[in-house]
């Protein structure tokens, strides 16, 4: 996640509509793990574990 970061702020000034475009991929890659992240914390939590 971090290389990709990088990358999209490497080509914010030489490439300024690529960087729109990776700005965009990236964001809605990143709200993605969020969300899977939150539904399986949310999950583990309303399953107790088996002692």
């Amino acid at each position: 996640m971090l290389g990709l970061t990088w990358v999209e702020f490497s080509i914010q000034e030489p490439l300024p509509t690529s960087y729109a475009v990776m700005f965009a991929s990236v964001l809605i890659m990143k709200v993605g793990f969020a969300i899977d992240a939150w539904r399986v914390g949310k999950a583990q939590v309303a399953v107790p574990a088996a002692a």
